[in-house]
């Protein structure tokens, strides 16, 4: 659906950049309860998720790059289960990216 009007690289980068607005905005801290504001990450993450387990064709060495880097950042952040998921979901997603022939 959303392939009609964004590449899959430009969701994955809108997602990451919702995740990090609500996980570190010093801002939106002050102004939006913990509890709403780790509602949202958990969500974004697991959108995330279910992006990536969609992946293909789409999947390139850069995407996976983005998305290893931002794994560790979510790990890093303290949610240990959404990470795991994430890096079980870009295993299976690095299964099934297409491999280049040899010249």
């Amino acid at each position: 659906m959303y392939r009609t009007f964004m590449t899959s690289e430009d969701l994955i980068n809108r997602l990451i950049q919702r995740y990090l607005l609500f996980q570190s905005s010093a801002r939106l801290q002050e102004s939006v309860e913990d509890k709403t504001r780790l509602k949202i990450c958990n969500f974004v993450v697991s959108y995330l998720i279910r992006v990536v387990s969609r992946l293909s064709q789409d999947l390139t060495p850069e995407i996976y790059a983005l998305l290893q880097a931002f794994r560790e950042r979510v790990l890093k952040d303290g949610h240990t289960a959404l990470g795991k998921a994430l890096e079980s979901t870009l295993a299976g997603a690095l299964k099934r990216m297409p491999t280049k022939a040899p010249l």
